[in-house]
């Protein structure tokens, strides 16, 4: 399945305090499953995904729809089928988990190739490694000194 993140809406505030489920964990990390979403319009595109198991984990991650032009991912029917995805009209939430690097403050990057992928109806999501996988970068900066007055 292809989609679009340019014909994805903005962020809702459906998404403000909203619990999901990621029953696979994130990769790496297959115990946090649970989590709740922290969206403030003052801070997109951030959303802070926060455990809430018993490790306290927040992962800061970003909508990219206006944010990384041209960015189309392709998902397995295995991945959509799991998250109940039919067809990108059904407009999923996709969130790409943010880097702070603390050698270089102002350098945000962000991870285009394991977005998760959350099914706004039911709340399940999933971090998947997309199809199209080559075309994109595990590093591709958000925010660096050079780009942050453009």
């Amino acid at each position: 399945m292809h989609i679009d993140t340019s014909s994805i809406s903005l962020p809702t505030p459906d998404i403000s305090k909203a619990e999901i489920v990621l029953p696979r964990g994130l990769i790496g990390l297959r115990h946090l499953k649970h989590f709740q979403l922290v969206a403030d319009q003052n801070s997109y595109p951030f959303v802070v995904m926060r455990n809430l198991g018993d490790d306290p984990v927040e992962f800061v991650t970003v909508e990219p729809t206006g944010e990384v032009p041209d960015y189309r991912i392709e998902i397995s029917d295995v991945d959509a089928a799991e998250l109940e995805i039919a067809s990108p009209a059904e407009n999923p939430l996709i969130l790409n988990i943010a880097i702070v690097h603390s050698s270089d403050p102002q350098r945000v990057t962000i991870n285009l190739i394991a977005p998760v992928i959350i099914n706004r109806a039911t709340g399940i999501g999933k971090q998947v490694v997309i199809e199209n996988y080559s075309q994109y970068s595990t590093d591709y900066a958000l925010i660096s000194p050079e780009n942050k007055d453009a």
